[in-house]
């Protein structure tokens, strides 16, 4: 019996198919899988999954592209996928087999024929399969989105089926019935069992009464929250004999956090690092190692896009890269779109993203206490996102040069916190869920909360002082009284410093922002402080917490500058969220400041 996935998977490690890292952990999963499935309570059925993929060619031509008339052969990456879907099998608490994986998820460069693939999979859910009155969703964050994969599949139904004779179609024999007008096709049904697929607008807040089949989400990329695929979930699971939700999408932006959140799950399942049992992940992107060179690198162009030279033809990918090599905007949206390289915006901050991703890493506060340690506290309005940056000094060791070490926290309010996500396109929700902020009661933060975290830091750690923005802080200050931690407010050497116990408890030194420079040594400069922080990047002595926050942060950020070349963060044109990344740089900024020591009266200072 021919066991077409097995067959792919070893190619893909052997390299006889061209395959990025994340794509070759998921073969060797499926074949992991397959050895343990006994143990694990999985069922592997190759005569199902062969079955399932042979049924394209059998049913379906297609429609559009050099191509156009053939039977529709599902390119490698496609049988790998969808044998995955439907060759593999669990069995519930009752006994009942069901598939194994209610979710899939299937992330490539442009052009790699997702759409026709979503159409005829559809089809079959709602006939192939046995199940009376199936049901089939394609849905998106805009509708037209959906409107093209069930144009796609209305052409498949009115197309030859392959083998007979030409205009003897899905819809000639009366399988299909193609509801819609002209070109503007919303609904197919299958005449014998009832089922239905149909195409659903992602402006939908709520699903009532149907229990689906199939439900597939294309562009997620796209998604400003997570509340579409989280509505279709719940209906999934209404389903007693099990469903499936199967999301397509291009590499995120790092500045669209819905799908990073999306994309980055997949990554830890398909890298093995989440075993989640239930989750197919197929992420074809190049290698981090390719990056650099990858314009010029042609060898591993098919990575992120399996059906170049098949169905994608190399000269539109050429075409594309050689306008990226003069136009920085360019260049970030191939990068991202057509090699899988999660780039910024347009006018991203970094010259090179790849520097931030080198500095990213797990950081264990307690293993640090005895460095030198600078905070730095951005503020937010009643209901935004608070942050506070704890930045260490690592001393040289041997040949590794003197290090800085980041870590950040983040405060918001529970309140109407799914309506702020998606306003922000930032999954607060989530990212409180699984911990990577602290979701507050009440329509405002606490300032206290904010206190009581920097008290404990300055308890723990070989705390020098903090640097805040100036907006707020009388809140901070008032609210660090309330909980009896002494602080006191620097405003330069020959100055009275502000704070019931002057000198006594924790340093406030102020920090500028916008573009302005502070000459008198009383405050930091942001400008000073992004130079800092863009120096570190570079020469890769900064360490930063991998809080997914931390990166949807510098995504967001936009930069300004002067005539003088000086440079800085704008709140005000950056598309989202930039707080954590402000106090990383200040934080940044206040280790490298050098502050005299403050006198205190009725000491004598030698």
């Amino acid at each position: 019996m021919r066991d077409t996935v097995s067959e792919l998977a070893g190619a893909i490690i052997d390299g006889k198919l061209v395959a990025g890292e994340l794509v070759i952990h998921a073969a060797k999963r499926h074949l992991k899988d397959k050895f343990e499935a006994s143990e694990r309570k999985l069922i592997w059925r190759p005569e199902e999954a062969e079955r399932v993929i042979q049924a394209y060619p059998a049913n379906f031509t297609i429609t559009d592209g050099p191509r156009a008339g053939e039977p529709f052969e599902l390119l490698w990456w496609m049988a790998f996928v969808t044998g995955q879907m439907f060759g593999w099998f669990t069995t519930d608490k009752e006994g009942n087999t069901r598939w194994r994986f209610d979710e899939a998820y299937v992330e490539t460069g442009k052009g790699q024929g997702k759409s026709p693939w979503l159409a005829s999979t559809a089809l079959l859910v709602i006939g192939g399969f046995g199940r009376a009155r199936a049901q089939a969703i394609i849905t998106g964050p805009k509708e037209d989105q959906a409107m093209i994969t069930m144009g796609d599949a209305a052409a498949m139904i009115r197309a030859t089926i392959p083998g007979e004779d030409d205009g003897v179609s899905l819809e000639s024999e009366g399988k299909f019935i193609v509801r819609g007008l002209g070109n503007n096709a919303h609904t197919v049904e299958h005449a014998a069992s009832g089922g239905v697929f149909r195409t659903e607008s992602g402006k939908s807040t709520q699903i009532s009464g149907p229990r689906p089949d199939l439900v597939e989400v294309d562009e997620v990329h796209e998604l400003s929250s997570t509340g579409l695929i989280d509505m279709h979930q719940a209906a999934l699971a209404k389903n007693p004999r099990g469903g499936m939700l199967l999301c397509c999408s291009n590499t995120p932006a790092q500045s669209q956090g819905i799908g990073t959140f999306y994309s980055e799950r997949a990554q830890r399942v398909a890298s093995g690092r989440d075993t989640n049992e239930n989750l197919l992940a197929f992420v074809a992107r190049v290698d981090v190692r390719d990056r650099e060179t990858v314009f010029d690198n042609e060898q591993v162009w098919p990575k992120p896009m399996p059906a170049l030279g098949l169905t994608f033809p190399i000269e539109n990918v050429r075409r594309e890269v050689a306008k990226a090599r003069t136009n920085p905007a360019e260049a970030n949206r191939v990068k991202r779109l057509f090699f899988g390289i999660p780039t910024g915006g347009a006018d991203t901050w970094l010259s090179d993203e790849s520097f931030w991703e080198r500095a990213l890493a797990p950081v264990d506060e307690a293993a640090l206490v005895n460095c030198p340690c600078w905070l730095s506290l951005d503020l937010s309005e009643m209901h935004d996102l608070t942050a506070l940056t704890a930045t260490w000094l690592l001393p040289e060791e041997g040949t590794t040069p003197e290090r800085l070490v980041s870590k950040t926290w983040y405060w918001t309010v529970s309140a109407n916190i799914e309506a702020r996500a998606k306003k922000d396109q930032m999954p607060y929700d989530v990212w409180a869920a699984a911990g990577h902020l602290t979701a507050l009661p009440g329509a405002s933060i606490n300032k206290e909360f904010v206190a009581v975290k920097v008290q404990q830091l300055c308890q723990e750690q070989n705390v020098q002082f903090l640097a805040f923005d100036v907006y707020k802080i009388s809140q901070f200050i008032e609210a660090s009284e309330r909980i009896g931690f002494a602080v006191w407010r620097y405003l330069g050497e020959d100055k009275k410093p502000i704070g019931g116990a002057a000198t006594r408890g924790l340093m406030l030194v102020g920090h500028g922002q916008g573009l302005r420079i502070s000459f008198q040594g009383r405050e930091l400069s942001m400008p000073v402080s992004c130079e800092a922080l863009d120096e570190r990047l570079r020469n890769g002595t900064l360490l930063i917490d991998n809080n997914p926050i931390n990166t949807a942060c510098s995504a967001n950020a936009v930069p300004i500058s002067d005539a003088t070349g000086n440079w800085a963060f704008d709140k005000a044109r950056s598309r989202g969220r930039i707080d954590g990344l402000i106090t990383i740089t200040m934080g940044v900024g206040a280790a490298a400041m050098k502050l005299p020591k403050p006198k205190r009266a009725g000491v004598i200072l030698l």
